[in-house]
């Protein structure tokens, strides 16, 4: 393993980088709800739903989990609202 360092800013960098990318597939996995149907997407909201209780998780991710079953909900209930914004403000 190569024991090079970086700055502080770098890691910030990349960090952030992170940050938008999980923003992306966020954004790109809540559309799957214009192209499934809802009732053959109940077994992955359900599986979200559960893994929001799951306690092997974080509570961070038990949050991401439980704000993507909503997220997914509110865009079958007709409630829809596009937003890149991230979990963590949810």
């Amino acid at each position: 393993m190569d024991n090079s360092t970086i700055s502080l800013q770098e890691l910030l960098d990349c960090i952030s980088k992170l940050r938008d990318d999980v923003n992306a597939l966020t954004v790109a996995f809540s559309y799957l709800a214009f192209s499934i149907p809802k009732e053959q997407m109940q077994p992955t909201l359900a599986s979200l739903q559960l893994e929001s209780l799951n306690p092997k998780w974080s509570q961070q991710q038990q949050n991401s989990f439980k704000w993507l079953a909503v997220l997914l909900e509110e865009k079958y209930a007709g409630e829809i609202t596009i937003s890149a914004e991230s979990s963590e403000n949810q």
